[in-house]
């Protein structure tokens, strides 16, 4: 576990969307879910990790999971 501080930013979003065909026969499904955690780790040095799912049904269906760690520093 991990206690924000003020130095910490914590983002959470969420999205949805379904597709029907023009014949209504064909219908897709995509979830989207997405978390982003920052931290200034030093005066001029800031981590940043996100992930994220995504999830498609119908014609193509797919599973997708990311997760990406940056490390920025300001000279």
């Amino acid at each position: 576990s991990h206690r924000l501080t003020p130095r910490d930013t914590l983002s959470l979003s969420g999205t949805g969307q379904r597709t029907t065909q023009f014949d209504g026969r064909l219908e897709t499904t995509l979830w989207s879910g997405t978390a982003i955690w920052t931290s200034q780790i030093a005066r001029r040095t800031n981590v940043s990790v996100s992930a994220r799912h995504q999830a498609q049904t119908g014609t193509s269906s797919f599973n997708e999971s990311a997760l990406l760690a940056t490390l920025n520093m300001t000279f």
